[in-house]
């Protein structure tokens, strides 16, 4: 692509990378990272007319429960997937049709969104997030005021 010419680039986080989750911390910890990464990197290349978006899916269907069938075998080789997977019959992590999540990125690059958010059932957890932030705000002194000592 010639230089000037308008670009986009899209980073994957999760819906995790929007509000924490129990029991996962390092991922969501690195999710948090990507849509941390992705809002700077949308300013930074602002005058390059460059557009990033961030894309925060929740479950797509993919057989993402068997990527450590590459576990090398110095690493402790292959393990079984989780229950949840064997229990779902299918192999794959249930959720949204891969198809539908491309579908809803195209739309959002052709937007210029920052978000790409797939799941609308998952809003209840990041306007909690949000919630509390705003929450802290209201309590936060204004600049100037006595901390009160």
């Amino acid at each position: 692509m010639p230089r000037g010419t308008p670009a986009h680039i899209v980073n994957t986080a999760s819906i995790a990378g929007l509000s924490p989750a129990v029991d996962i911390a390092p991922y969501v910890t690195s999710k948090y990272a990507i849509v941390g990464l992705s809002q700077h990197r949308r300013l930074d290349l602002d005058s390059a007319n460059i557009g990033v978006s961030v894309r925060c899916p929740g479950a797509v269907t993919t057989t993402v429960v068997h990527s450590d069938r590459n576990r090398p075998d110095a690493l402790g080789g292959p393990e079984a997937p989780p229950s949840h997977a064997a229990a779902s019959g299918a192999g794959t992590y249930d959720g949204l049709d891969p198809l539908d999540v491309g579908k809803r990125e195209a739309m959002a690059i052709r937007r210029d969104s920052l978000y790409i958010v797939t799941h609308s059932e998952t809003r209840a957890r990041v306007e909690d997030r949000l919630e509390r932030l705003r929450a802290a705000f209201k309590r936060a002194p204004s600049p100037g005021a006595s901390s009160g000592g």
